[in-house]
């Protein structure tokens, strides 16, 4: 199983199931979410757990090729099971990955997103059905399906097409804006353009009729949430997320307020260097986000935990109505993926283009975060294999 996110295009039937608990949850009667009584890890399963892990971050840098440095963090209930990271930040200044290097996240900023649109909708200032030209000018929206909603948006079955990946595709199985990124490495992306791109493509379906991975939602979502605001995205995040959690390493990688650090990792797609390249502006609220390791599993165990929301039922929106992906054991709520492990249990968090991850194994109140800093490779085989030897 692989779960990558701009690769998970997948176009699938989206029924809506009944209402649930998310499986990472139990609540009591006064509300508080519980964590699952869980045991500790043994000594002896830790001391198989680093020599397996080891083996999987060399054999992870193999599939670098020389290009991207990893790392790794695997920890239970706020303890460090394992952390360890295996070589450099980059080709040039040949500085060495260690588990505190800042690194590009991708997609796992749409889960920050989507929690801020969650606060939002439980402070009343937004509903999860309310239609899109509600939402956001009609002139921007123009051509859209007019029935999309927010909910739809968070979960990708609004029928949008992604403006990274949809057609029609030139010779080189690019489409005109991929032709357009390419062409100016300089250039810094307005999210109105991007949405200017995909409004230009063919609908993938009706509206909450079919799953479709696409960035494209996530843009309209920062600019649903900078209109109701009044502030940048960037703001929104720093107040509401990165300040009451103490995330120091976490912040966006282009426009006013980037965070650039010297010791940052450097992303490769393939050979091609994607860090200090203004262009990348284009990730924005569906990929724009440095963070580290440390910052992410604070800020995924305070989802899961409700820190970050006044009601228990807002935490189960997440996660509250899956919709199948396509991937075998895949699904995706509002905002996060949920993978399921059969007997073990369920994953839940995401991952990015870059091989970035956070996800959260609650029935051992686990948490795995890291990147592999590399386009051409996969982070799943090394999660798996922690999971087979902790189970």
């Amino acid at each position: 199983m692989r779960v990558i996110a701009r690769s998970t295009n997948a176009v699938v039937a989206a029924p809506a199931p009944p209402a649930r608990a998310p499986a990472w949850r139990k609540v009591s009667s006064g509300g508080r979410r519980d964590l699952f009584e869980v045991d500790a890890v043994s000594a002896k399963a830790r001391e198989k757990l680093d020599h397996a892990m080891t083996r999987q971050l060399k054999q992870a840098l193999e599939g670098n090729r020389g290009r991207g440095g990893v790392c790794l963090c695997i920890s239970q209930g706020g303890q460090t099971l394992f952390q360890q990271a295996q070589g450099f930040t980059d080709r040039t200044h040949l500085r060495p990955m260690t588990v505190d290097t800042p690194f590009d996240i991708a997609s796992i900023t749409k889960t920050f997103t989507a929690t801020v649109v969650l606060q939002l909708v439980e402070g009343g200032t937004l509903d999860l059905d309310r239609p899109l030209p509600e939402l956001l000018p009609k002139a921007l929206v123009a051509g859209f399906d007019p029935k999309i909603t927010l909910r739809q948006l968070l979960s990708h079955t609004s029928g949008l097409p992604d403006y990274w990946t949809d057609g029609p595709h030139g010779k080189h199985h690019d489409n005109a804006f991929v032709r357009a990124f390419l062409k100016d490495p300089d250039r810094v992306w307005q999210p109105t353009e991007l949405v200017q791109y995909a409004r230009e493509l063919k609908t993938v379906a009706a509206p909450g009729k079919r799953y479709h991975y696409a960035d494209t939602n996530y843009v309209l979502l920062g600019l649903i949430v900078e209109r109701v605001t009044g502030q940048p995205l960037e703001q929104v995040f720093q107040s509401r997320l990165f300040a009451p959690l103490g995330l120091k390493h976490t912040g966006m990688t282009h426009g006013p307020g980037q965070r650039r650090y010297s010791d940052q990792a450097h992303r490769y797609e393939g050979k091609v260097d994607l860090v200090d390249v203004p262009r990348q502006s284009a990730d924005w609220a569906g990929g724009g986000l440095v963070s580290d390791t440390a910052d992410l599993e604070t800020f995924f165990r305070a989802l899961g935990t409700g820190r970050l929301f006044k009601a228990p039922a807002t935490t189960s929106l997440l996660l509250a109505h899956p919709v199948d992906t396509g991937d075998k054991d895949v699904s995706y709520g509002l905002g996060a993926f949920e993978v399921d492990l059969g007997k073990q249990g369920q994953l839940w968090g995401h991952d990015g283009h870059g091989n970035s991850f956070a996800y959260y194994w609650p029935q051992k109140d686990i948490m795995f975060t890291g990147s592999l800093n590399q386009t051409e490779n996969d982070w799943w085989p090394m999660v798996e294999k922690a999971i087979s030897v902790l189970s």
